[in-house]
């Protein structure tokens, strides 16, 4: 039975507030009193001024993505759907489907869509990730990204699971917020069949980081990417270590370019996102147009689709 994306999580409109005093938690607060407020103007040019700031520093991103994915009409095809999936027909088949191994995670970040979670947690079992793995294999365009409100490594079955994709060709897209690397030897992740590796780090320094990614140590993560990025290049590996980092209302263009810079020293590339506040319970959800539902199926650890 052929799947079809689903409805997409409900997010919050992009940021409203540019203050650069603000903390995530007072930010999401005032968002949140802000956002009801959708015909302002002055809420839209911030929205537009966020949004326009997260584009251009990760303008090289989008160029290694070309480079490196688009290697004939077809994956042509593929890449600018993802993009922009208004202006093709539906798929068949989504160009991607989230799984979501586990919603557990040994991080409190308080900027999280975790921190306000109110389902139960819980890990997917290995028949039920076996049997969506098989049903997507059938599709080889499509990319597994394993990630959602948790850790993946921290599933018991982790590795069992990454075997599994590999064994059946399915390219991965793997989030990890650091603890990847202290579980699993680099010839070990090196062994799957990995699209690309994404590690979150979110602050521009050691303060900002304890701060923002609550049980995180930003000494090992610094430490633990270097030597695995050594280790995939003396292998040879070809996928991209990616820095996925978002944007704080605090955080200036020039920290942001400092980021940027050390942490290309120790990765592939870097992309930035904007903070993207939850709605408040019972806000309206009008916004945009959806593309993730056009072009991504996300399933949760006990199999529901949101």
């Amino acid at each position: 039975k052929t799947m079809r994306p689903g409805r997409a999580l409900a997010t919050a409109q992009p940021g409203v507030l540019g203050k650069r005093n603000l903390s995530p938690a007072t930010y999401l607060t005032q968002w949140a009193v802000a956002s009801g407020n959708r015909a302002s103007p002055a809420l839209f040019h911030l929205a537009m001024h966020r949004r326009t700031r997260q584009v251009l520093l990760s303008i090289p991103h989008y160029f290694r993505e070309v480079r490196t994915e688009v290697r004939s009409l077809s994956t042509a095809y593929q890449w600018l759907y993802f993009k922009v999936p208004y202006l093709f027909p539906l798929s068949r088949f989504p160009n991607r489907v989230t799984l979501e191994p586990t919603n557990s995670c040994n991080f409190s970040c308080p900027h999280c869509r975790r921190s306000v979670m109110t389902r139960a947690i819980g890990a997917m079992g290995f028949d039920l990730f076996r049997k969506l793995a098989v049903e997507i294999s059938q599709w080889p365009r499509t990319i597994v990204k394993l990630g959602g409100l948790g850790e993946p490594s921290m599933h018991p079955h982790f590795e069992k699971q990454m075997e599994l994709l590999a064994e059946l060709g399915i390219r991965v897209i793997l989030y990890t917020n650091g603890t990847l690397f202290r579980l699993y030897p680099a010839d070990r992740i090196l062994s799957w069949n990995l699209h690309t590796l994404v590690v979150s780090v979110d602050g521009v320094d050691e303060s900002s980081f304890e701060r923002l990614r609550v049980g995180g140590s930003f000494a090992q993560t610094v430490e633990a990417v270097s030597e695995f990025h050594r280790a995939k290049r003396d292998a040879n590996a070809r996928f991209p270590v990616e820095i996925r980092h978002v944007i704080m209302p605090s955080e200036s263009n020039e920290q942001l370019a400092r980021f940027k810079r050390e942490w290309m020293e120790r990765a592939d590339t870097v992309k930035f996102n904007f903070l993207m506040p939850l709605r408040p319970a019972g806000a309206s959800s009008r916004r945009g147009r959806c593309r993730d539902i056009r072009r991504e199926l996300y399933i949760r650890w006990d199999g529901r689709v949101p």
